[in-house]
């Protein structure tokens, strides 16, 4: 087992760490143990770039945490592409670079991400059916959000944008007597990235929102006091 780490002073990272991993949970101890001997462990504080993300073709699993999938452009714009959260994965990104296309994988938090060799990743998979079923899922899972996403870009205006993203967020937090809790706030850089606009476009269309009564920050946190009516507000154009 290899370990990189920016915070040394932290308990060693184990087998035990991928137990809570829905992708494995098919395995047994033991099994878990053979595979975590193989794997080379990373932490990253957030804001740190996961380095060498298509080293040796290996597989990059968010164990906790999460990674932002990041693209920024020749003129400095940024665009997030989408979130790498617990349990998700990255493997191969050599054909976006063949197209000169560089991504970049932020922490979004602190961040804990076990980097498996391809080729153990596929024995798990040959010998665990159940393994296999589950990474599938995962890809269907990850073909949706991209749907959406393209969706989301390519047919929404930005208020719209922002809109739906802030109520896939309050799906994410849980909504209670039709208010949602995001905490913490999502930061405006953070939203526009997300977007693909500008921040003084996200300023302008969050501070529309306040004036009509349907978020508030407070304490760090934005609340989103009326989903129903931010729901239902996707698409109006008389606003």
């Amino acid at each position: 087992m290899h370990l990189d780490p920016p915070f040394p002073t932290r308990q060693p990272l184990d087998w035990r760490d991928l137990r809570p991993v829905a992708l494995f949970q098919a395995l047994s101890d033991a099994q878990l143990q053979d595979l975590a001997a193989h794997v080379r462990w990373m932490r990253l504080g957030a804001g740190q770039t996961l380095v060498d993300a298509a080293e040796d073709d290996a597989v990059n699993l968010v164990v906790r945490g999460a990674l932002g999938l990041f693209f920024f452009g020749s003129n400095g714009r940024e665009l997030q592409l989408g979130q790498l959260s617990e349990g998700r994965l990255l493997r191969n990104v050599q054909p976006m670079k063949a197209l000169g296309l560089h991504l970049t994988l932020v922490a979004e938090a602190d961040t804990v991400v076990a980097r498996i060799p391809h080729d153990e990743m596929e024995a798990v998979c040959l010998r665990e059916p159940q393994v296999l079923m589950a990474l599938m899922q995962l890809v269907q899972d990850a073909a949706w959000m991209l749907v959406t996403r393209v969706l989301s870009l390519g047919a929404l205006n930005v208020a719209d944008r922002l809109r739906v993203h802030l109520l896939s967020l309050a799906l994410q937090a849980g909504v209670q007597h039709n208010q949602a809790v995001l905490n913490p706030a999502p930061r405006q850089t953070q939203l526009a990235a997300l977007l693909a606009c500008s921040r003084e476009e996200v300023a302008r269309d969050m501070a529309r929102l306040k004036r009509l009564g349907w978020l508030r920050r407070e304490s760090g946190q934005l609340i989103l006091t009326d989903v129903q009516a931010l729901r239902a507000s996707v698409g109006v154009t008389d606003r």
